[in-house]
This record gives C-alpha cells, structure tokens and sequence, in this order.
C-alpha cells in the first residue's frame, strides 16, 4: 500500500507527460495535414476546352468558414460525409461563372446538385442570374439529377435543358414556415416569463405568451411568404417558357389530380407537365455530356473541370492597383463582442470598419448584410462606426442578402444607398426585451427566495417576482429604443417620425414592398452595389478588400474540433428538427453574448420570424 502511495507522484507526471506528448503531436499533425491540404489545393487543374462543372457541395453563403483540413481529418475519422458542412461563398461562384463566360477554354456548364445541401432564396437568385448571364455566350448549360429539391430545381430552371431519372422526381411543394411555442409548458413549470416590447407585430416574443400565432403574425408571415412564392413561380415558369406561372403550377389539389393520372409516377408527371426535358438514366446522361463536350483523352469519361478546379484569374489593372472599396460583411445574428462561429460581433465589425476609415486608400465602403438582428448594443456599436466612416467623407452602400431585418436593418441606417435582393426579407423595426424568473417553480418544491435592497430596482432577482417599479424602468427603457429605431430610419430615409412609424410596428416586408416604402433604394444584386458605389465614388475601376477577422491558432483547433463533434451528434436529429435545432443554438450565442441592459433585461432588435427556412 504504501508503495502504490509512494508512486503516486509517479503516476501522475507519467499522466502529464502523455498529455502533453500527445498535445504536441496533435499539433504536428495539425501542420502536417494542413500543409499537405495547402500543397494540394494551389496544384489547380488547367481547363482544355472543356464544359464547367457546377458540382455544389454543401450550402452556399455569404461569409464560409475557412476550411482546414484538420476539421476534415476529425469529420472523416468519426464517420462523416463532410460534403453537408462544406460552406460555399456566393461571390466567388458568381465570379467563376462570370469568367467561365469569356473564357475561350469554357465549352457549357453544367449543373449537377446531388450534393447540394441550400442556401437562401437570396443567394439563389443571385447564382440563378450568374447563370442566365452565362447563357448570351450561347454556351450550352445542362442540368441533371436523379431528383431535384425545390431549391435544386429552381437553379436548375436556368438551364437549357433538365434531366432527371425515370425513378426521380421534382419536389415543388411551395413555402412555409413554423414556430413552437410553449406558453403552456412554461405555467407548468411555474416560469413567469416577463415581456416588454414595443411593435404589433413583433412576434419573437409569442412563444413566451401564446400557445398559438397571433392574426397579425399571421397575416404579416402570408404576406411575405406569398411574396417568396410569386417571386419563385414567376422565375421558374419564365425560365421554362410558361406563358403564366399559373400555367406551371396550379394548385394542390390539380397536382394530385394529375399525379394520379400518371398513377403516382413523380417523374413522369414532371416530364409531362414540362418541368424537365427528359427522363433519362445516369448511363444515358453520361452519353448525352459526351455528345455536348467530348471525352477526356485520358480518363474516357465527359469532358468538364470542376467549378472547384477552375480557378479565378488576377487582371493586370487589379494585380497593379491598390484595394480601394472595403466589403464588410455582417453575416448572422449581432451579438457583444467579438465574431463566432455563424453570429457577427459587433467589437469585430466596428474594429474593421475603424480600420477602413483610417485607410487613405479606402475610399467607400459596401455594407453586406444577411442578419436578422440582434442585440441593442451590438447594432448601436456597429452603427456609430459608421457614422464615423461616412463623417469621414467616405460614402456606404448597403447590399441586403436573404435577411436584413430588426437590428440588420438598424445598422444600416447610415449607408448612402440600400440595394436589396428581390427575395430580401427587411423591415421588422421593432424592440424587445425578455426577463424570466422562476419564484413559482420554486415554491412547487418548496423552495423560496427573499433578498434586501436598498431599492426597489435592485431587488429584481431571476428567483423572486419583478418589482413594479423595476418593470416600469425597463419597459420605459424598451420605448425609448423604439423611438431611437424610428427616430434613425426617419432621418436616414428622408421621412416623417409618423411614416416610418405606420411601416415600422415590427411588420416585415419583402424587397418589393420594402421599395415601395422607401425602406430601400433599389432592388437588385450585389453587382448593382458596386454600380452605386462607381457613382457615389467616381472610381471607374473599384478593386475590392475583403475584410476577414482570422481565427488564432488555438481558436482554429477548438472550432474544428467542436466542428466535427457537433455535426457528428446532428446527424442522429431527424431532418425535420433541424431548423429548431439551428434556431436554437443561434439563440443561445445570442442570449450568451448578449450583455444586459436596464434592469437585468437583455434587450433586442431581432426578427426572429425572418426564417428563410421557408424555402
């Protein structure tokens, strides 16, 4: 016994050491595979006359996450496809495109989706239009699958032709969206859940009061929906040369009718209906990409170079020039603080958009917004930035991706000019603030809280009820922030405090409403952006400078870790689950980062309904 204690010391610096040997040798492998992956990603191949292949893996967004190879060496040892977490930037595939369209070597495009996981209908729009662009070359573009989603099918609308398998199908089922709400479970257990807000129908805070969607979350959640859908229908049934949309989609009940005609047969009924141009196997595709492109000398197989083969070209005048136009993006919902993975920090934002004021070579500035809000604070930090930056004599375009609602919408009060996407969800101007407190579960076990204070507002504890006069202080506070909200968009949009007030109330608008209530400028993409800036500038020839907050060493290691851990324990939640469970964790970062204001009260500036789950 005595010589097991003795040895204990023993014992545990043999702990110590293994730990630290295996640290290290963590990290040599960390260098190792990223170097291999560094290596292996700038041997790029060279097109030969050949069709593009837009083979999209994963999602498509504003702002990826750098991809290390690290992450796919923990991904790929726990058994994962790491395909579904690859993150695409919108602007370079738009860019690859656009250059493929010139370029001489570039024989058609293709477009194959089986891996394709979404993006926001904002961003398809913007690949979509890519797409249509490429066409007046007068290249070929072919798409083809064994089933086409809603989201595939609507890039593969674009196409000259569409194939599909004759055991496929075209899923166009339309849009919705859906929240929980679970003011019943929270009387079960006792928690009081205390509501300030100002807005009709700011709706983020119904869960907590109702059971059920309220008429007016309701009629304002059609309403934009619809708008979504008309905008899909009319895109579609255009690019497949439908007279009306009406004509390419009727109704539910004539679908059914119609597929039980072809006696259940998807695919079909989808060539019948003139979705697709054929219903055509993987052998016969192939045969079909031969005869378009020709066969690869080598491999024997059809002739394309993979969108992620095919790299992007420097021009003499960009690699001769200086950047002279900052793109900073704020992508998620804004937090206090610095940025994370999939919310925006306002230090972080606010630190770049400083930096690019006291540039002498930056000369203006393109706000990227894809956000539903967040924090008060948050947006006051942001916005103040940059009001300084245009102070300083610099002119602000806005460019709204999928979202620029709530606080999305707040910061960007300052900008010259705001270009929206036609599928952009805006407005929501509206404030909230929640506090809960838990003195009823309490008591139900027997368990009671009493506290002394000097007053009557520092006595608001999370166990004990809100005193009356700490409820009015926030509440007073909450209103406050409303007419700050309005007071902004008022003076920024030219408009009166009872205009801005009549559009505010919450309610969200999409692109063409939002235009019509001058809560923007133009409706367009990002290209419309840099147009706008050539002008306010007078720069013919912009040269961009993205801003990007790189992750430190040790930061890099514990995202990719958590990285693969967490899409390992995702792939045992149900499909159906997964925008609550998105939702979910975007609101703890939100809950977590955000710091409180009057009272204890984290108050917000968020559109919680501005889901593009809808597609």
């Amino acid at each position: 016994m005595w010589k097991f204690i003795k040895n204990i010391p023993k014992y545990i610096w043999l702990t110590l050491r293994y730990m630290r040997e295996t640290f290290w040798n963590l990290l040599m492998i960390f260098f190792i595979v990223s170097m291999i992956g560094s290596i292996s990603s700038s041997n790029q191949i060279e097109p030969k006359q050949s069709a593009l292949l837009l083979n999209i893996t994963g999602t498509i967004v504003d702002k990826p996450v750098p991809e290390n190879p690290l992450e796919i060496w923990f991904a790929e040892m726990m058994g994962e496809d790491t395909s579904i977490r690859r993150e695409n930037s919108i602007f370079e595939l738009v860019e690859k495109i656009k250059q493929a369209k010139s370029d001489t070597r570039i024989t058609g495009l293709i477009i194959s989706l089986s891996k394709f996981y979404g993006s926001n209908s904002a961003n398809l729009q913007t690949l979509g239009a890519a797409i249509e662009d490429f066409k007046e070359s007068k290249k070929p573009v072919i798409a083809f699958a064994d089933s086409l989603t809603q989201q595939d099918y609507y890039l593969a609308s674009f196409a000259d032709e569409i194939h599909i398998a004759p055991y496929g199908s075209v899923d166009i089922h339309g849009f919705a969206t859906s929240n929980l709400y679970f003011k019943s479970l929270l009387d079960t257990l006792g928690v009081n859940t205390h509501v300030f807000r100002v807005g009709t129908y700011k709706s983020a805070v119904e869960p907590y009061l109702r059971d059920d969607m309220s008429p007016e979350a309701r009629e304002m959640t059609n309403r934009f929906l619809t708008g979504l859908w008309d905008n899909y229908l009319e895109t579609v049934s255009n690019n497949r040369h439908f007279l009306k949309k009406e004509e390419f989609f009727t109704d539910s009940n004539s679908l059914i009718t119609e597929l039980k005609a072809n006696n259940g047969n998807m695919a079909k009924l989808a060539y019948e209906k003139k979705w697709v141009d054929s219903l055509s196997d993987r052998s016969q595709i192939e045969n079909t990409l031969d005869f378009k492109f020709g066969i690869t000398d080598k491999e024997n197989s059809s002739n394309y170079i993979s969108i992620y083969d095919y790299t992007l070209n420097n021009t003499l005048e960009t690699l001769a020039s200086k950047p002279n136009i900052a793109v900073i993006t704020i992508d998620g919902p804004i937090v206090d603080g610095f940025n994370g993975p999939g919310y925006a920090g306002a230090d972080t934002i606010s630190e770049q958009i400083s930096e690019a004021r006291r540039d002498p070579d930056i000369k203006g500035l393109i706000l990227r917004v894809n956000s539903p809000g967040g924090s008060v604070t948050a947006a006051e930090v942001i916005h103040a930035e940059l009001e300084a930056f245009k102070l300083a004599g610099k002119p602000i375009v806005a460019s709204f991706g999928g979202l620029a609602a709530s606080g999305g919408y707040w910061v960007a009060t300052p900008a010259n000019y705001i270009v929206a996407n036609e599928n952009t969800l805006t407005g929501s101007i509206g404030i909230f603030g929640v506090i809960p407190t838990i003195e009823n579960s309490l008591a139900k076990v027997g368990v009671f809280s009493n506290s002394v204070a000097t007053t009557e507002f520092g006595s608001g504890t999370v166990t004990e009820a809100l005193p009356d006069a700490l409820k009015q202080m926030i509440q007073l506070n909450i209103e406050y922030g409303y007419q700050r909200f309005i007071g902004l968009v008022s003076a920024s949009r030219h408009m009166s405090f009872e205009r801005v007030d009549a559009i505010a109330q919450g309610q969200v608008w999409i692109a063409k409403d939002a235009l019509k209530h001058k809560l923007i400028d133009e409706i367009g993409n990002f290209d419309i952006a840099l147009e706008k800036m050539k002008s306010l500038t007078e720069i013919n020839q912009l040269t961009l400078k993205w801003y990007k907050k790189e992750p430190t060493f040790f930061e890099s290691i514990m995202l990719q870790m958590n990285a693969a851990v967490d899409s390992k324990l995702s792939s045992y939640i149900p499909e159906s689950l997964m925008p609550y469970v998105k939702s979910l964790s975007q609101y703890e970062a939100l809950l977590s980062q955000t710091t409180p204001s009057v009272g204890g009260a984290k108050v917000f500036v968020l559109c919680e309904t501005c889901s593009d789950n809808a597609f």
